[in-house]
């Protein structure tokens, strides 16, 4: 059988953690079985097949367990179930495909099982925790492909009651950045806490508690494989992060335990935690607010921000905001990779670059801005910026800088910020990537830099006056053509309301609401009924004008 990268994990994987496939069945089959006692495999035309990898052979329509065949699941204990899914060439099934995980108990409330888990590079895990039920639970992986539906089982054997568990305490941290890539606010590293407990929750002291991880890709490894519990009856070990940015839990198992101890820990999440230029994005509630002739009119501008491998930057990460025009909250920090400040409206409402001709009065640019990095695709494959990966150009950062005029690049009146602080602006980007994935050979050859970078994203606000200084009407074809902008020649506020009237007898026939926009001032009402018409706009804190015209369709 033809291997993959991804295969070879697995095999690693499957080979120290998931001993057996199907359970509580015997595990034993020889290289050649391709259809081991108790299998009922189904090949679907596709040759697309569910099951498990044990000892380099996939066992279709039998799921893995992260405990020996065996061995006796504790009440309350916990522990992963495991589903391969590949194609016809027995290899890991690259698309991502939605598993469904039941079991017989927790059906019937008497197990928790986590349900639903998309599949990384065909492999979906669960975590599955006894919760009553005793005796012999049959759990289920269901995954539907091009509309056939894909089935495999196991069986686990659940324990009455018992004299010890084991408890998950704590993870000293959730998000461990990439090998190398670390730093004072990005650890490699992750301590985990267990207590070893018995049936009254009292500590346990001198036993003896062993750890495995559930992935070792990009050679994620564990400082101890084993700790003995103190007289909290606490034991400790650390995950050192890999190369790969990947998804890890670490299991615990009480020595020797027979029925089986064991407990899953949380979800730890390996990245760079840094931003990527292509991955952050800022926007506003309204692009156009009744703003001109009032003060504290408010809105929320969002910034969200993801990493190279486009997973939320940790939380309480911070990102810098400045306005040109009005006023706006100087920083917030990243929850779940995203985070909102408020701009609100007040003087200056003019600025350098208008004064002087350069920009659109009344227009205010908005810019957000944190350290991150520069942005490539890795054709290597190795989590890194090597020679011959493409670097993306056009997150090739400078200093960063607010545009107030919009053209792309910086001119004199723009404020800036030194990152360097070497007293001068830098306008021209180095030309190559700057980045914690950069690898040692290509910063050795000249190719990147581990040096980070601002990464910065902008956007305008209109502060819309509340007073249409233009407001034209013409008869075309099927309708109205309506022109209508406010004392600076921009759209006026959102949610104003264009009301078109019959001039005989004063009656509405048609309206038209102002959209979010930051330049449309020309709009289209479908009228097609002979007659005189006007128009009247009303703000949304109620000033009113008329149209400059009438307008007559025959």
């Amino acid at each position: 059988m033809r291997k993959t990268i991804q295969q070879k994990v697995f095999i690693v994987l499957f080979a120290i953690l998931f001993t057996a496939c199907g359970g509580g069945g015997d595990s034993d089959y020889s290289t050649n079985d391709s259809n081991p006692p108790g299998t009922s495999t189904s090949v679907e035309p596709s040759g697309i097949r569910i099951g498990c990898i044990v000892n380099d052979v996939f066992y279709s329509g039998q799921l893995s367990l992260s405990i020996d065949g065996n061995q006796v699941l504790s009440p309350g204990g916990s522990l992963s179930v495991n589903a391969v899914i590949v194609d016809e060439a027995e290899n890991p099934y690259s698309t991502p495909v939605e598993v469904t995980f039941s079991s017989s108990f927790s059906d019937a409330g008497l197990a928790e099982i986590e349900e639903t888990q998309t599949t990384v590079d065909g492999e979906a895990s669960a975590v599955y925790r006894a919760a009553g039920g005793v005796g012999t639970d049959t759990i289920t992986a269901t995954a539907v492909i091009n509309g056939t539906t894909l089935t495999a089982t196991t069986t686990l054997e659940v324990a009455g009651n018992t004299a010890i568990h084991i408890n998950f305490v704590s993870a000293s941290n959730l998000f461990l950045a990439l090998k190398n890539t670390g730093g004072p606010a990005r650890s490699e590293t992750s301590t985990l806490t267990f207590e070893v407990v018995d049936n009254t929750g009292t500590p346990v002291v001198g036993q003896t508690v062993d750890f495995g991880l559930s992935t070792a890709v990009g050679s994620l490894f564990l400082s101890a494989a084993s700790d003995i519990s103190d007289a909290s009856g606490l034991v400790h070990t650390t995950v050192n992060a890999g190369t790969v940015s990947t998804e890890v839990k670490v299991h615990a198992t009480l020595s020797d335990s027979d029925p089986l101890v064991t407990v899953v820990s949380d979800t730890l999440i390996v990245s760079t935690g840094l931003a990527d230029q292509n991955s952050i994005s800022i926007g506003v509630e309204s692009f156009n607010p009744e703003a001109w002739a009032y003060n504290n009119v408010e809105v929320e501008v969002t910034f969200q921000a993801a990493d190279h491998f486009n997973n939320f930057v940790p939380d309480g990460t911070v990102v810098y905001f400045t306005t040109e025009l009005g006023s706006i909250d100087d920083s917030c920090e990243l929850e779940d990779g995203v985070c909102t400040v408020i701009w609100r409206s007040g003087n200056p409402r003019t600025s350098y670059c208008e004064q002087n001709g350069g920009c659109q009065p009344a227009l205010s640019t908005v810019t957000a801005f944190l350290i991150g990095e520069e942005s490539f695709t890795d054709f290597t494959g190795n989590g890194y910026y090597d020679e011959g990966d493409y670097f993306d150009e056009a997150t090739d950062r400078t200093e960063p800088f607010r545009d107030d005029n919009d053209n792309g690049s910086y001119d004199t009146f723009e404020p800036w910020w030194d990152y360097n602080s070497d007293g001068s602006y830098d306008s021209n980007p180095n030309g190559i990537y700057n980045g914690s994935l950069c690898s040692d050979e290509a910063e050795s050859s000249g190719d990147c830099s581990k040096e980070l970078v601002y990464v910065q994203a902008s956007t305008n606000i209109v502060m819309s006056g509340s007073f249409a200084d233009t407001f034209t009407l013409a008869a075309v074809q099927g309708g109205v053509s309506i022109t209508i902008a406010d004392v600076n020649d921009n759209p006026m506020p959102e949610g104003s309301n264009i009301e078109i009237f019959n001039a005989a007898d004063d009656s509405s026939v048609v309206s038209y609401e102002i959209p979010s926009t930051i330049s449309d001032t020309d709009y289209f009402v479908r009228l097609t009924t002979a007659g005189s018409y006007y128009g009247v706009v009303t703000t949304p804190f109620g000033n009113v004008t008329y149209s400059d015209n009438t307008v007559t369709i025959n």
